[in-house]
């Protein structure tokens, strides 16, 4: 598949009531569903280099932790993962929930609105560049819900998301609507990703009342939030 320079233009993303959030807006199923279930295979060629502080998250567990990778991609991350570690992958693109099963792991298909798995089951999650693929704030903050209900009080979650400055870094300039960004980047496809500004994932993970940060860093153009459950 040849793709061409990816492009940058902004789109107006109203938010949603809360209890919308549950429901997958058209933009999402057009522009970030539909695109991924499309380039999953080249996704899988393309995409084998796993981010080094999700290998060092990992490699700090206690030995035998239980661990959710949400939005598991091509299981790139469940791989990598240290022997102490069992890894339960949830995806909501099948193409790539299929490619994991050949891999032999062990992935589900899985909406991050509603995650199927039970409550508080998890040591610890990770969700990685996930976040900014959802198009309301109402959405955000339930995918972080999820990952508090199933993680166990005192368990940790690593969440990682585009930032703001990779796109100031290429030069490219947005307007600005309701003091953050949305933008879509243009292959032979669209896909549509929410860039994060400095703080703001940080502030998305507190709001649920559930997590306390203990970290945010940027690294590789992302933001990234590690944060403990509340007990």
């Amino acid at each position: 598949m040849q793709h061409s320079k990816p492009q940058v233009r902004a789109v107006p993303v109203p938010d949603e009531p809360a209890e919308a959030a549950l429901q997958t807006p058209d933009l999402e199923r057009t522009n970030v569903q539909a695109v991924y279930e499309d380039i999953a295979g080249h996704w899988d060629h393309t995409r084998h280099s796993p981010w080094p502080r999700v290998a060092d998250f990992l490699g700090k567990l206690a030995p035998g932790s239980l661990v959710a990778d949400v939005g598991c991609g091509n299981g790139k991350y469940m791989l990598v993962a240290p022997p102490q570690c069992v890894m339960l992958g949830s995806d909501v693109c099948r193409g790539l929930v299929e490619l994991c099963g050949e891999k032999g792991l062990e992935v589900a298909t899985g909406d991050n609105m509603t995650l199927p798995y039970r409550d508080g089951v998890f040591d610890a999650a990770i969700s990685i560049a996930v976040l900014h693929h959802f198009s309301s704030a109402a959405r955000r903050r339930r995918a972080i819900w999820e990952l508090a209900r199933i993680v166990r009080p005192g368990g940790l979650v690593l969440v990682q998301a585009w930032a703001l400055e990779q796109v100031r870094s290429r030069m490219i300039m947005l307007p600005v609507s309701s003091g953050f960004i949305a933008m879509v980047l243009t292959w032979s496809l669209s896909r549509y990703c929410h860039v994060y500004c400095e703080g703001e994932l940080g502030e998305l993970v507190e709001s649920t009342a559930q997590f306390e940060v203990q970290e945010c860093f940027y690294d590789a153009s992302n933001w990234c939030v590690i944060a403990q459950r509340c007990t």
